[in-house]
């Protein structure tokens, strides 16, 4: 069973293995997203948060992949995309094995900043002096 995301845009860390994320633009993109990747409580559970909520991430493991995606509702701000960006960081690094203090502090900045710049892009947002 392969990650299901339609043609949602997908943003690779080449820095860490390849990893993947998947962007979900909207909340129909959204609840594609969680329509077919999750089922019963975990499935009302994500949907629930990601429905009522200006982003949302989302990490699966299917067959022993892990999977990571991001969605945005039409309501978004500059600060949704910062906020749940950090989330991603945070999970690719868990993931990856990487520890979480001041000895990955520099590596996690880069990436954050990485993560953003692309959903920026995505996402249409305007940044910059």
């Amino acid at each position: 069973m392969m990650f299901k995301h339609k043609k949602s845009p997908v943003i690779t860390l080449d820095c860490l293995g390849g990893t993947e994320i998947c962007v979900a633009r909207n909340r129909k993109e959204i609840k594609y997203l969680i329509d077919h990747n999750y089922t019963g409580e975990v499935h009302a559970h994500r949907m629930e948060i990601a429905m009522n909520a200006r982003g949302c991430y989302i990490g699966t493991v299917i067959d022993g992949v892990v999977y990571f995606a991001v969605g945005f509702n039409e309501d978004f701000d500059f600060t949704t995309v910062i906020h749940e960006a950090s989330h991603l960081v945070d999970m690719v690094f868990e993931q990856r094995g990487i520890p979480f203090g001041t000895e990955s502090t520099e590596i996690r900045a880069y990436t954050l900043q990485y993560i953003c710049q692309e959903l920026f892009k995505i996402m249409g947002v305007k940044y910059g002096l």
